[in-house]
């Protein structure tokens, strides 16, 4: 399937043959599901190529598609890397009101990593300690306080199935 061949591509960091699969795909005029999408999103963050998978990623929300985590994780990471924590932070809190992140804060003052991948973990952590060190408010968009009382302030880390060197 041309999914299977796109992430083959993303795997062998291979983003701009992942991109004409893509665009063969459509010329066939076959409908490219989520996963689909996500993959060549994933190529194009691994290739550096964030504004690439940005114009795809607003492709897939013009369609009558929902992203999901995986989605997010890539866009996050291509922004993240190429210095674009605005819209790192942006596509943080999307995923956040889709409710994709929904363990995060289960318990008031914890920050939960365990289903996060390192992409987004870093966010996370980035949220949460500026909200707790006061240089953003962000109660009612990410509709949950980490407080910025002297309060325990706990960070789960999370290791394990989902973490890049699979420890």
């Amino acid at each position: 399937t041309y999914s299977a061949l796109i992430s083959a591509c993303e795997k062998g960091d291979q983003w701009e043959t992942a991109v004409a699969l893509f665009e063969e795909l459509q010329r066939r005029r076959m409908k490219p599901d989520v996963i689909t999408y996500s993959a060549v999103i994933s190529a194009c963050a691994k290739g550096g190529q964030w504004e690439k998978a940005l114009a795809l990623f607003e492709e897939l929300q013009r369609r009558p598609l929902e992203p999901d985590i995986i989605t997010y994780t890539a866009l996050i990471s291509a922004c993240e890397a190429s210095g674009r924590l605005s819209e790192a932070r942006a596509l943080f809190f999307d995923a956040h009101s889709r409710g994709l992140l929904r363990n995060l804060h289960s318990v008031p003052g914890v920050l939960d990593l365990h289903e996060l991948r390192l992409p987004v973990s870093r966010m996370a952590v980035r949220v949460a300690l500026d909200d707790r060190l006061g240089r953003a408010s962000l109660e009612g968009r990410f509709g949950v306080s980490w407080g910025t009382s002297k309060g325990d302030f706990v960070i789960i880390p999370g290791r394990g199935k989902h973490s890049e060197d699979g420890v």
